[in-house]
């Protein structure tokens, strides 16, 4: 098992349970490598910033954890090509081959690199374009020559077909505004066009560049033409993807459309009747919570933490700071000063993922998946059901009333054919406001009750629904055990020597390779060590443990995990490895703790002393020797 695939399995193990000190590394570096860039564009930040390049012990600082990411992101922000290091940058994506390896580019350089590019194993590039005419491209991305991005596009498609491969796949990047919006249709076609894989369409936010609000397209505006791009995307076979919009939720309200006409709309401006979008209404108030966007969140778990990029992204800016994610401001450490585990499960790092635990947003207020979360209030399978309740029983409270009504106007006729008219008279306003009332049921209240029966049957289709994500999850959870007990068997089998060949050496004692944290992993949570014995003497210590690992130990038989300690002298020196051995019965799953009274002998000789305490699994290792922290106790030996 690669590093990256143990990294991945054990960083979700303990996203899923809301670990704030984690034995994972991040599964995401993203990496500011330069904000140096060739182009001036109207609507970007980064030509308000220093033109500068990621400081070289930084960069040294993070290289020795990409072995364990599934992804790194090399640039960002800036150019790539535009800095003085790009050969040295080049070189270094080289070296890694994540699943995913990724760069933004304008293009515009890349010509004199292209090769160097096609080796490096990169498997995907974010292409800023922005429009379809070479009008519009040279307002937009100032600096930027058409022809020479046509060219290097017709470029990257000749080398591609002559080494026969579709890496690095190519996402083609259109930033919404009114002075290309009329282009976003045919933007799908010149992506298709030109090799590219995806199309990702970015709704425009404010910068401080001096570029007018006026920019922004309406919002109905901009979902009325994405609609279109969706559909040619769909009819030509390309994938797309807004920042703001949900493709589910567009479709669903498109199939609902289809078969309604639509007026011809005037947004089009003078890209004429053939792109004309239809007028939209407003977007609803409530989206299906799981659908907003592509990020994954889990709502329907109340014990996992709606977002994971506290757990698996680590951002480093140009500048050594480093920060969660790409929305948040917060800093979480600097290289200059600190090192990236320290930086990992530093309090910062801490302070936000148990912001997360609790549900407390107030540190994600910029970012635009989780404000749309927040913009539907909540959980909306439980909203849903709640007011369905209160629909239901107000229904019966109308249902009981109708009945009764009835019943009060067949009395009446009753009486006027048992001749009672005076009875019946004294009653005739009374029973002509009832009739007044079952008509009005009959007319208003029973369509209200066919659509709350309409609206149970969405809600149990609701709760099917949630019942295959939770046995999806299920099968997810066993499947992970599965390759938990893999890795564990692999790396048990392994001598230190093999287990640590060809991976990064951490920088801090407490940097655990990630497969060891699979199964080597306690922690001590509290223990009555005496600090003071006779020579020789024999006791029963107190000592609690909780298993941190992703299984259960074994703790029978020949092979299994037991409780130890050594013997040191007060300068280092090992006395005794071996001590008395407790055995753990029953063998607590992962998160739980077990109580033990541990077997101790004293040394023979008095002095003072460094005691030890930690886990062996017989025959193959000490959990210390694994990168697990055993429990030190100075101890004084006296007569």
């Amino acid at each position: 098992m690669k590093p990256h695939a143990a990294n991945a399995h054990l960083n979700e193990f303990e996203y899923r349970q809301g670990r704030l000190v984690l034995s994972s590394w991040p599964q995401v570096i993203d990496l500011g490598l330069t904000l140096k860039c060739n182009l001036d564009c109207v609507m970007c930040f980064t030509r308000l910033m220093p033109a500068i390049d990621l400081d070289r012990e930084c960069l040294e600082k993070a290289i020795p954890y990409l072995d364990f990411c599934r992804q790194i992101t090399w640039n960002d922000a800036g150019e790539l090509f535009a800095s003085g290091r790009t050969r040295e940058f080049i070189e270094l994506i080289k070296r890694y081959h994540p699943p995913k390896s990724y760069v933004s580019t304008n293009f515009q350089l890349v010509d004199r690199y292209m090769d160097d590019l096609l080796d490096s194993g990169l498997t995907h590039m974010s292409l800023s374009i922005d429009a379809v005419r070479r009008e519009t491209y040279e307002c937009i991305r100032v600096g930027g020559k058409w022809d020479k991005l046509i060219a290097n596009l017709e470029l990257m498609q000749r080398k591609k077909a002559e080494r026969r491969t579709e890496w690095p796949r190519l996402t083609f990047v259109f930033v919404a505004m009114r002075t290309n919006i009329a282009e976003m249709v045919e933007f799908v076609d010149f992506a298709r066009k030109y090799g590219g894989s995806s199309v990702e369409i970015f709704k425009m936010q404010p910068t401080p560049t001096g570029l007018e609000q006026s920019e922004a397209p309406a919002l109905e505006e901009e979902k009325a033409w994405y609609k279109q791009a969706l559909r040619r995307a769909r009819e030509i076979g390309i994938e797309i993807q807004h920042t703001y919009f949900n493709n589910e939720v567009l479709l669903a309200e498109m199939a609902r459309e289809s078969a309604a006409p639509t007026e011809p709309s005037a947004i089009g401006g003078a890209a004429g009747a053939a792109t004309a979008a239809p007028v939209l209404p407003p977007i609803p108030e409530r989206v299906p919570l799981e659908t907003l966007h592509r990020r994954q969140f889990d709502p329907t778990s109340g014990n996992v933490p709606i977002c994971p990029a506290p757990w698996q992204e680590f951002l480093i800016q140009t500048d050594g700071r480093v920060r969660a994610c790409c929305f948040s401001p917060a800093v979480m450490g600097d290289l200059h000063s600190q090192a990236l585990p320290e930086i990992w499960n530093g309090p910062e790092f801490q302070a936000f993922r148990r912001r997360l635990v609790v549900r407390d947003f107030s540190t994600c207020v910029r970012c635009a998946y989780l404000a749309k979360i927040l913009a539907v209030g909540g959980d909306p399978l439980e909203q849903a059901l709640v007011e369905m309740e209160r629909q239901v029983a107000e229904q019966g409270r109308w249902l009981d009333a109708y009945l009764s009504d009835a019943n009060w106007l067949m009395d009446y006729f009753r009486k006027v054919k048992q001749g009672q008219f005076k009875s019946a008279l004294r009653d005739a306003t009374a029973a002509l406001q009832m009739a007044g009332r079952v008509v009005w049921k009959n007319f208003f209240v029973k369509p209200a009750l066919v659509r709350a029966s309409a609206e149970s049957r969405r809600i149990n289709r609701r709760l099917v629904e949630t019942v295959r994500l939770a046995q999806q999850r299920t099968r997810r959870q066993a499947e992970d055990a599965g390759i938990l007990a893999e890795a564990v068997a692999w790396r048990a089998g392994q001598g230190a020597g093999e287990a640590s060949a060809g991976l990064p050496t951490p920088t801090l004692a407490a940097a655990q390779d990630p497969i060891d944290a699979l199964f080597y992993s306690v922690r001590f949570v509290r223990h009555e060590t005496p600090t003071r014995l006779r020579p020789g003497e024999e006791t029963r210590v107190a000592i609690a443990i909780m298993n941190t690992a992703a299984v259960a130990w074994p703790t029978e038989g020949d092979k299994s995990v037991k409780l130890a300690y050594s013997w040191y002298y007060d300068n280092g020196a090992l006395l005794l490895l071996d001590g008395l051995r407790t055995p753990i019965a029953p063998s607590p799953h992962p998160g739980e703790t077990a109580e033990l009274r541990a077997a101790l002998r004293a040394p023979e000789r008095p002095g003072r002393y460094i005691l030890k305490w930690d886990l062996v699994y017989d025959p193959f290792a000490w959990f210390k020797n694994r990168g697990s922290l055993p429990l030190e106790v100075e101890v004084l030996v006296e007569p």
